[in-house]
């Protein structure tokens, strides 16, 4: 089955899919006042169904939701304030609406997210991520800062003891399934030596 990854390194990668709009201003500036976003899939067909925790996350004063919008072959995220904002869009998947794509300030760079929040086909304890072929999240997860955890969701039954990596596929820090949490860093230093996304800028 292949695996979620981009058709090039991360050195000048998918410049041909960027857009000259504007960004909005960054969530959580100071002079915005606005809580800091954190980035989650909308769980469609046998994924995890995230509908509560994308809830949960419009609910929270401190914390922002931003979804994400396919375009071209990469990912854009919009800031959303409940799930009616959202749409059927490419594969049938929800996206933001075009009435929340038609306002630039709600547009979020992944960099400012404190948190995102992806899906797979299989993970494995050490980050190892099996995506969906298109590659739309290992290049989203390029983007995050070092610091900001990504995490898998899935079911038990996902969970594989090893998801074939190559050095341009980007894992996972964390790992939640219905009855575990799994802190892959930490399996990963203990357990595993091979490729996971750099804790470096390259």
């Amino acid at each position: 089955m292949p695996a979620d990854r981009p058709r090039h390194h991360r050195t000048g990668r998918h410049r041909e899919d960027r857009t000259d709009e504007p960004l909005g201003p960054p969530a959580g500036d100071a002079t915005t006042h606005r809580p800091p976003p954190v980035a989650c899939f909308v769980g469609v067909r046998s994924e995890v169904d995230t509908s509560a925790l994308l809830r949960w996350l419009c609910n929270r004063a401190d914390l922002a939701l931003a979804v994400p919008k396919t375009a071209g072959r990469s990912l854009q995220f919009w800031r959303i304030d409940d799930q009616d904002q959202l749409a059927p869009g490419r594969f049938g998947i929800p996206e933001p609406s075009e009435t929340i794509v038609r306002q630039a300030a709600r547009r979020v760079s992944v960099a400012d997210c404190v948190a995102v929040f992806v899906p797979g086909l299989a993970f494995d304890p050490h980050g190892g991520r099996l995506g969906y072929g298109g590659g739309y999240f290992d290049r989203t997860l390029f983007e995050k800062p070092s610091a900001a955890p990504a995490v898998g969701l899935a079911f038990d039954c996902q969970v594989v003891a090893r998801c074939p990596m190559e050095p341009h596929d980007v894992g996972v820090d964390l790992l939640i399934t219905e009855t575990r949490i799994i802190d892959c860093g930490a399996a990963k230093d203990t357990a595993r030596n091979g490729p996971r996304r750099p804790r470096h800028n390259v």
